[in-house]
């Protein structure tokens, strides 16, 4: 885990803010509704997976040439998943083929070299992409009060592509981590059926109502009721959930907690380089701190 990088005072500020709270469940009541939009791609639409598909819209985007060779190749996909950690070419290959099957991603040829190929989102994923980060920048505008970003993010393409763009470019070329920072919330979410179910979980522990159970989670997500058994055995196990004698979740504070930090690194992200608002959660934390 590394020990700082450029978005910790950012993600702590944000952290600090009086609206985080309702922020954050805005933010993970709109990932839910992803996961459910997503369907039977949740059982591929893993940890590596999920990066990968970022990785092809952030490329997209950070393609100012709109030329493929500029873009999402296969060698500069593998060469981002190696230095992270993420997989190698074999699974790589196999995640880039779900995409293309569920409608997520085509190729393109190149236009000096025919045989060379790159990836890109297709309208399907271009849609659920402003959807959702329309849904993530309305937590901006609960934190500022004043702005209008959740509208912008799903109508003004050339505000998206700037988004996108920046966050993209900063995230790969600072090397910027949101999960590292967790570790232990990490290697859940990597778990097959991890995503849904923990933030099943912890939007239950939010609203204060009774958790779902691995059947009804299974059932929403279209996963298989033993991942999301498995899934909070092992949370159970970490110490970050407790489970009545018949196995239904109790209390979810130390998950929520972990999941939150999740979101104020993402939030930070978007705040520092595509936003401009590094200044106005800083400036914040100091008033209140003094």
């Amino acid at each position: 885990m590394p020990e700082s990088d450029p978005l910790d005072d950012v993600a702590a500020a944000i952290r600090q803010h009086p609206k985080f709270d309702i922020a954050a469940l805005h933010y993970t009541r709109n990932m839910l509704n992803l996961r459910r939009e997503m369907g039977v791609f949740n059982r591929v639409g893993t940890d590596h997976g999920l990066h990968i598909c970022g990785y092809v819209i952030f490329l997209y985007y950070m393609n100012a040439s709109k030329r493929p060779e500029d873009g999402a190749t296969f060698t500069r996909l593998l060469d981002i998943c190696q230095k992270r950690g993420h997989c190698g070419s074999r699974a790589l290959r196999s995640v880039l083929l779900a995409l293309q099957l569920f409608g997520y991603a085509r190729t393109t040829s190149g236009q000096d070299d025919r045989r060379a190929r790159a990836f890109e989102p297709t309208e399907k994923l271009l849609a659920m992409t402003r959807k959702q980060f329309g849904q993530t920048m309305e937590c901006m505008d609960l934190l500022t009060g004043s702005s209008n970003y959740g509208d912008l993010a799903r109508t003004d393409p050339d505000f998206l592509a700037n988004f996108m763009a920046t966050s993209g470019r900063a995230f790969l070329d600072y090397d910027i981590s949101i999960t590292d920072h967790v570790p232990e919330l990490y290697a859940m979410l990597r778990l097959n059926g991890g995503y849904p179910t923990i933030i099943s979980i912890v939007d239950a522990q939010g609203r204060g109502q009774e958790s779902p159970s691995p059947q009804a989670i299974a059932m929403e997500y279209k996963v298989s009721s033993s991942q999301a058994r498995n899934v909070i055995k092992q949370a159970t196990d970490a110490g970050f959930l407790t489970i009545s004698a018949n196995g239904r979740v109790i209390e979810a504070v130390k998950l929520a907690d972990n999941y939150k930090m999740l979101i104020c690194r993402e939030l930070a992200l978007s705040a520092k380089y595509s936003l401009g608002l590094e200044g106005y959660f800083k400036g914040f934390q100091t008033a209140k701190v003094a």
